[in-house]
């Protein structure tokens, strides 16, 4: 269990919802060996990176965690924002590392320089990027500011507290999709250009 965080965030287009909703927050390469991935929002590049990468603590390649992030508001969002008008942000309670096994990294999990541990003392030198309002003022802020929270295999639909959107139109299809509260937030999303 990770102090100092109520919430873990996963990101993710609202056509996702109704399949979340049934089937939970899957790892990538579950999500896409049962086709139900309506709408991909991530990086086809980033992604065949991950794809290969083992992380050391349990030997298993990242796409076999359901990803979450510390802080939503970072350089993977960023650089969506064309999109983000769609993405929706599922708030997890942090419950969910009491009975699932999971590996937390002190940036983003397909860079060469990220540790990875089961110890939240890994994330001591990526908190203050993590709290910050930007990251680009940080000594490799960019990478720590992507934080995560390794969950495997997948995570319920039961841990899913809350969702936040960019606008209300989707927050009230969120709110169908899901049964949950869904507010909109714009500080977790950067001005539109």
């Amino acid at each position: 269990m990770i102090s100092h965080f109520k919430y873990l965030y996963h990101m993710t287009h609202y056509r996702n919802l109704t399949r979340i909703m049934q089937e939970g927050i899957l790892s990538h390469t579950l999500a896409h060996k049962l086709q139900l991935t309506a709408a991909d929002v991530s990086s086809r590049v980033v992604q065949a990176w991950r794809q290969k990468k083992r992380e050391p603590v349990y030997n298993r390649v990242i796409h076999d965690y359901a990803p979450f992030y510390l802080n939503p508001r970072n350089p993977m969002l960023y650089v969506r924002q064309y999109v983000q008008h769609a993405v929706v942000i599922l708030c997890v309670t942090s419950e969910v590392l009491k009975n699932h096994q999971y590996v937390l990294t002190d940036g983003n999990a397909a860079s060469k320089e990220t540790a990875f541990s089961i110890d939240e003392s890994v994330l001591k030198d990526s908190r203050e990027v993590l709290a910050a309002d930007d990251w680009r003022a940080y000594p490799d802020g960019k990478r720590r500011r992507c934080a995560e929270v390794l969950v495997f295999p997948k995570v319920e639909p039961e841990y899913i507290h809350h969702v936040i959107c960019q606008n209300q139109l989707v927050a009230d299809i969120a709110r169908v999709m899901t049964g949950r509260t869904a507010s909109v937030d714009q500080t977790f999303y950067f001005p539109e250009a």
